[in-house]
């Protein structure tokens, strides 16, 4: 029996490991380079604005708690918590459109509520950096997660089954995105405005 599909993508994109599987012969003082190359290019992808030139409000950088994150400050974060087998991993998250997030914020929020939901699931708390992309037909968002924990077991490790919760929770929270959107609407009916 099939599994019903849901309206969420939840994939990772890739990870750089700390010994990396193709170049056994990569000595200490080429690892650092390697590593910083890779979260260099991972951030800047955050940001990097649309191929067309046009001006894309969610290409700001955001973590779990802050917003419009220095690229530097947001590399140092990552770094501060490099893992033992993965530096950080890179993930996507892609909401249908049928899920109604229709503006940059409430796709931060989605995000947020998404990846704090993931890091339920583990019991670890994660250090990472997002950013919302618009440049195909449905909003999305890219993850940067470093490979240590702040809280919770050593390493973070992505799986299917975690990318399974992650898809069911992005439901559940575009779910409350809405609603919230919709008590916001309410007040503001009411109040008149």
């Amino acid at each position: 029996m099939d599994t019903p599909r849901l309206p969420v993508i939840v994939k990772g994109t890739g990870y750089v490991p700390i010994v990396h599987p193709h170049r056994p012969q990569e000595t200490e003082a080429e690892r650092p380079r390697r590593i910083e190359r890779g979260l260099r290019y991972a951030i800047a992808y955050l940001v990097q604005p649309p191929p067309d030139g046009t001006d894309d409000p969610g290409r700001a950088l955001f973590g779990p708690t802050t917003r419009d994150d220095d690229p530097d400050a947001a590399r140092a974060r990552v770094r501060a918590h490099l893992g033992r087998r993965a530096a950080f991993h890179r993930v996507m998250l892609s909401p249908h459109g049928a899920l109604d997030l229709v503006s940059v914020d409430e796709m931060i929020d989605w995000t947020r509520a998404v990846m704090d939901a993931a890091q339920r699931r583990v019991a670890q708390e994660w250090a990472w950096v997002g950013g919302i992309h618009s440049n195909t037909r449905t909003r999305h968002a890219h993850v940067v997660i470093a490979g240590g924990a702040l809280r919770g077991a050593d390493d973070v490790t992505m799986t299917r089954r975690l990318f399974a919760h992650m898809r069911q929770a992005g439901v559940r929270a575009a779910d409350d995105v809405v609603a919230t959107r919709a008590r916001r609407y309410d007040r503001v009916y009411q109040m008149g405005v």
